[in-house]
């Protein structure tokens, strides 16, 4: 039972490999998908680990695991459930601190979350390999990075460059903002 669950546990991992792979060639889409996949594989596997004492160490890898995967899905709800239950089953001393800070992070992202904003600037600079758009602001010098989807970077850019544009995101707690809607300004 357990070769098939690390065996199973090798195959979340390199669905992880994928998507590292895929986020640094800016497939942000097929990233998510991959680790998605890897998420719920993961998932599986921690939750059939043996609960046996000589299974404890394994089962907390597998269980924090599928939690860290939880968080890089957007699914904190999951991560919680995966990390209380990680820390109510006697989870492996070795293994405990790691639990407890996850959980930590997850609870602090929960008081953090994503919230909608409105950018007004002109179009006046792009980072293709980042996929990101450079608004100015108003007169000022400063410049705003606002992150789009590799699918509509180019057609902005042709559409957009050098006007004034409304943009509608969604700011995350690092302060990066992300595109949801892109409109010329009256």
């Amino acid at each position: 039972m357990t070769s098939e669950l690390n065996t199973m546990h090798q195959i979340a991992m390199e669905f992880v490999d994928e998507a590292r792979s895929a986020h640094q060639r800016g497939e942000e889409r097929t990233a998510r998908l991959f680790f998605e996949k890897a998420f719920r594989l993961e998932k599986v596997v921690a939750l059939a680990a043996p609960m046996q004492e000589t299974y404890r160490l394994t089962r907390s890898v597998f269980l924090r695991s599928a939690a860290s995967l939880a968080l890089d899905c957007g699914l904190d709800n999951e991560a919680i459930q995966l990390l209380q239950l990680a820390l109510s089953s006697q989870p492996h001393p070795a293994i405990e601190p790691e639990l407890e800070e996850l959980l930590v992070k997850v609870n602090a992202r929960e008081t953090h979350q994503e919230a909608a904003t409105t950018v007004t600037g002109r179009l006046v600079g792009a980072d293709l390999p980042n996929h990101q758009i450079k608004l100015q602001i108003s007169d000022s010098m400063h410049l705003i990075a606002v992150f789009v989807p590799k699918d509509n970077f180019t057609k902005i850019i042709k559409e957009y460059w050098d006007n004034t544009v409304i943009v509608h995101g969604v700011m995350r707690p690092d302060g990066s903002i992300y595109l949801r809607d892109i409109q010329q300004a009256a």
